[in-house]
């Protein structure tokens, strides 16, 4: 008996005709629609003036160090200006290197930050 319920089953499913669903439109477009008229409206609303922002501390730089050979001692100057690059004038400009033309690092050296350079009167560095 159930041996001929199975069968009829069969039977049936292979009589039933498949269902074809007819092609839509996505569904995003009009989402996408939607949401561009809402962006568009809200940026045509007025909008509050801002308050201006009050400053969080008020600074004063008392000096400024720059570094003129890389791995050395800083020099602190009361005024400064920039060169070609925007950077500081003199800062890193020199170097010390070996043999091959690597520059050395306090990394390698640590005795570098030892040696200070100076500013004459004339203002080249020595």
């Amino acid at each position: 008996m159930i041996y001929l319920l199975l069968v009829a089953l069969a039977e049936a499913r292979r009589k039933v005709e498949p269902i074809v669903e007819e092609p839509t439109a996505p569904l995003w477009i009009p989402l996408v629609i939607a949401v561009c008229i809402i962006l568009g409206t809200l940026a045509l609303l007025p909008r509050k003036p801002r308050e201006e922002e009050k400053p969080l501390a008020t600074v004063m730089i008392t000096h400024i160090t720059v570094y003129p050979v890389k791995s050395c001692k800083g020099v602190k100057l009361a005024t400064c200006s920039l060169d070609a690059t925007c950077g500081l004038q003199d800062d890193r400009r020199y170097a010390f290197v070996d043999a091959h033309g690597v520059f050395l690092s306090q990394r390698r050296f640590p005795k570098l930050c030892l040696v200070t350079p100076t500013y004459p009167i004339g203002g080249a560095l020595s």
